[in-house]
């Protein structure tokens, strides 16, 4: 409800208009004793009032700017003219006369109260203008207004900070053309705010100075009272730290995804030379580079095993042919002491002093030690033609791989050296069967040999058994070295049929005991390679396992074979032992079980004592399965 204050000094005037208004308003009449009110809506007041009070009504009109503070003067302009002082009477708004009708006055308050509202109104739109402007002007973002057709109407301090244009300036050549590095994608938010709707999206926009942003825009349309669109708020993110970041996670997500490539590629073989050419072909996806080569130190020296990019130069024979003291090159001895990378941006005319006229052709270089459990165990070196291109960036991404290349490298050389030890063993493994086996039945043979020219003199029957014993220990011994030669040529255990191979085996049995040893062939002899091996070693152990431990006199091996199996027996006359009481791998259970393991085929053991030992190994066909499965 309004406050109406009546300042009149003629009692009837003022009773009569306060039983008007105090129908529908605060009436307010002062009291002498009491100070005038400080808030109220508007005031009527005659001559004597706005004599008295005319100062203070014009302070608290002040005071109210904007906002209106009517004055209704009841009297009439001539009473206001000659008996009010001008500065007081220029307060007023409007006159009623002191004989008006109620409806007048109602009709008078009514605009001049509507009118104070409007301007109410309009100090608190303004006050939120304010408000919005500060709230603007604070935000980091940068904030532009522009009307639907694209001219720029306001930008905040932000906007001009971080893009460089004030309002005019965009508008020279307008905001497609000025701000957006792709004016058609202008061309489209605009497009959107036509139809009513919001876009965001990145962006690439230009500052006044050349500069490109990666920018995070989102628009929204601005509509008017009529519910039409009139314009657009833009607010601009700048993103480019963010997309630094991006770029650099995406770099060490690449980074990470070639590593885990590399280091799959590398250790998917165990050949030192394949390892080494791997390594070469592969750091080109981490660092790149000119000329790469890879040193192994040996002995305190380092010395180059593989190289790419020098033989086109004509630098490959000069490189491999030179060794390094670890300790006393610079480079070598400082990646080797500190476990870190170097990297040299440019060389000077020193570097090239006592290298070939070709290698002036090389600018920078970096290079990484290859390290195992705290020792360096080699170099990696990289060139690049161009002066300055090698960075810390690239060491380090260097140093990275050569962690790679390194257990590659320690599972090459474990490899080498294990295969070297293999062959080592399985030397003396042949160096001790052909003494224990050809060695000794030769000895026999010579002996037996040398006593024939003079026993056969006195004992022509006797000379005619040592005969047949000397052809049974040739014979054997002929056949213990194609066994030992089979086994230094595995490949030629496909070359004869496994018939053969076992009378073979049979016959170096012979050769050097009197054991009798007999074998049995059923069905067509039509087996895979890989049951054909098996077999043939199956049986040669069991073979050696009766010869050391059966004391037997016969030995029967019996091969089956059908379309649905083969099947290998071997059965002794010998001692025989508890098969509980044995360890699986003991007599060399452990490797027949292996080795039928390896093809899918079951092994059987069943010995008693005193009553020999029979093995039994069944393979059976795709055929064979599929039968004993239904």
């Amino acid at each position: 409800m309004n406050r109406i204050l009546l300042l009149l000094s003629h009692p009837h005037h003022r009773l009569r208009l306060a039983d008007w208004l105090s129908v529908r308003y605060d009436v307010i009449i002062p009291d002498e004793s009491q100070p005038l009110p400080h808030f109220f809506d508007l005031c009527i007041v005659d001559a004597d009032g706005l004599s008295e009070y005319g100062v203070w009504l014009k302070a608290r009109k002040e005071e109210a700017y904007p906002v209106s503070l009517p004055i209704l003067f009841l009297g009439s302009g001539t009473d206001l003219m000659e008996r009010v002082p001008r500065p007081a009477w220029q307060i007023v708004n409007e006159l009623l006369a002191e004989d008006a009708e109620q409806i007048e006055a109602q009709f008078r308050l009514a605009s001049l109260l509507e009118n104070r509202q409007t301007t109410l109104e309009m100090k608190r739109q303004h006050e939120q203008l304010l408000f919005t402007s500060k709230a603007i002007e604070s935000i980091s973002d940068g904030i532009t207004i522009a009307d639907i057709n694209g001219t720029a109407i306001y930008n905040n301090q932000a906007f001009i900070n971080l893009y460089g244009y004030t309002v005019n300036e965009l508008n020279v050549r307008g905001i497609p053309a000025s701000l957006f590095v792709d004016p058609q994608i202008a061309q489209e938010i605009f497009t959107t705010m036509r139809n009513g709707h919001t876009w965001s999206g990145e962006v690439e926009l230009m500052t006044k100075d050349g500069r490109v942003v990666p920018t995070l825009m989102r628009a929204d349309s601005i509509k008017d009272e009529a519910g039409e669109h009139v314009g657009l708020i833009s607010v601009c993110t700048d993103i480019t730290e963010y997309k630094m970041v991006q770029a650099a996670e995406h770099r060490q997500r690449v980074l990470a995804e070639a590593l885990r490539n590399i280091a799959t590629a590398l250790t998917s073989t165990l050949d030192l030379d394949e390892v080494l050419k791997r390594i070469l072909t592969n750091i080109g996806r981490v660092v790149p580079h000119d000329t790469a080569y890879i040193m192994l130190i040996e002995n305190g020296e380092a010395r180059v095993v593989r190289s790419h990019g020098f033989r086109e130069r004509g630098l490959e024979e000069w490189l491999t042919s030179r060794r390094y003291r670890v300790d006393q090159t610079p480079e070598l001895l400082q990646m080797a002491v500190s476990g870190q990378p170097v990297v040299t941006p440019t060389f000077d005319g020193e570097w090239y002093a006592d290298k070939p006229e070709a290698m002036r052709q090389l600018r920078s270089y970096t290079g990484a030690p290859i390290r195992l459990k705290g020792n360096t165990i080699g170099f990696l070196h990289l060139h690049s033609e161009t002066p300055n291109f090698f960075t810390v960036v690239h060491a380090e991404r260097l140093q990275a791989f050569a962690d790679q290349a390194a257990i590659a490298l320690q599972n090459a050389q474990l490899h080498e050296k294990a295969q070297a030890l293999a062959v080592l063993e399985e030397r003396q493994r042949l160096a001790r069967d052909l003494h224990d086996a050809v060695s000794q039945t030769l000895f026999s043979a010579a002996v037996i040999a040398e006593a024939l020219p003079r026993l056969w003199d006195r004992q022509p029957e006797r000379a005619r058994q040592q005969l047949d014993e000397l052809y049974r220990l040739t014979r054997g011994a002929q056949a213990e070295m194609r066994t030992l030669l089979m086994e230094l040529r595995p490949s030629t255990l496909l070359e004869a049929s496994l018939e053969e191979l076992l009378h073979q085996l049979t016959g170096a049995v012979t050769g050097r005991t009197r054991m009798k040893v007999s074998v049995e062939v059923e069905g067509d002899l039509d087996i895979p390679g890989d049951v054909q091996t098996a077999y043939y070693y199956i049986a040669q152990e069991a073979l050696n396992n009766i010869v050391k431990h059966s004391r037997a006199s016969q030995v029967q091996i019996h091969l089956i074979s059908t379309p649905d199996a083969i099947t290998l027996h071997i059965a002794d006359d010998g001692r025989g032992f508890e098969a509980n009481q044995v360890a699986p791998t003991s007599l060399g259970l452990g490797i027949m079980r292996e080795r039928a393991g390896a093809i899918g085929a079951s092994l059987e053991v069943d010995s008693t004592p005193g009553q020999g030992t029979r093995i039994t190994a069944i393979w059976r066909s795709q055929s064979g399965r599929q039968k004993g499965a239904a």
